[in-house]
């Protein structure tokens, strides 16, 4: 129950009707870009916006030629402990809304034991490495973007446990560019990123957690054949070259 009183209650809720009005009125004026077309639904609904000419959709980005600089540069990349083989990496916040605890709950009881490699760090962080000890999941705390990338690089599965309506996650783009098999529930944007796949079958979309982790483990014993893909080949359609293309050309329309 809050805490603010009366008139701070009345003061937060006239302060907040005056910016959602101000966001409306902004945005019907002027040109608009949201980085997914979920985002763009959800947001014109809550500020009660009627569909207009000068909203855009212009998915997210990363940047390629930064991620192979960065990880020319640090090819030793983090040290992972021994006698874990490299299968499934998860890079996020560790809070509860960020679905990795719910996910390693999801594994544990679905009875799976494939490794898994965490990278972030949050409030959940001791309660996940003390409940998780003896399953083949390591917790790497936080790690710069450069030893991020080179620990994603390493592993073929990367997954995305957000509990959230992501708009447009960069870590997904990321793990796409590197042609890492993608995992993550059907929630938000993430389903639109599906577009930017870069071999037949690279995002692998579910609607509830214990789908997830099933379908990562049939995945990793049934793993497909990756013999005809290009590796070799960096052109990306959510490169920022292309994206920023996309913004100008949408501004001088």
């Amino acid at each position: 129950k809050s805490k603010m009183g009366v008139w701070g209650r009345e003061l937060n809720s006239k302060w907040f009707s005056k910016w959602r009005a101000d966001t409306a009125t902004s945005i019907s004026r002027n040109k608009t870009i949201f980085v997914s077309e979920k985002a763009k639904d959800i947001s014109l609904k809550v500020l009660g916006i009627d569909r207009t000419s000068n909203i855009f959709v212009v998915h997210n980005f990363t940047d390629t030629k930064a991620i192979l600089s960065k990880l020319h540069k640090h090819g030793a990349g983090p040290e992972m402990p021994s006698g874990r083989n490299k299968e499934v990496m998860v890079a996020s916040t560790l809070h509860s809304p960020k679905g990795v605890y719910s996910f390693l709950k999801a594994y544990k009881k679905r009875g799976h034991n494939f490794s898994v490699t965490v990278a972030g760090r949050g409030s959940e962080l001791p309660l996940i490495r003390s409940e998780f000890k003896d399953d083949p999941v390591t917790c790497m705390g936080w790690l710069s973007h450069e030893d991020t990338l080179k620990l994603m690089s390493s592993h073929p599965v990367f997954a995305a446990t957000s509990l959230l309506e992501e708009p447009c996650p960069t870590t997904i783009l990321e793990a796409m560019f590197l042609r890492k098999s993608i995992f993550a529930l059907k929630r938000g944007g993430i389903p639109e990123l599906e577009g930017y796949s870069l071999y037949e079958s690279q995002v692998y979309l579910y609607d509830s957690m214990e789908e997830l982790v099933d379908g990562i483990a049939n995945h990793l014993t049934n793993q497909p054949n990756m013999e005809n893909i290009d590796f070799t080949d960096t052109d990306f359609g959510a490169d920022v070259s292309k994206k920023a293309l996309e913004i100008i050309k949408e501004y001088n329309s």
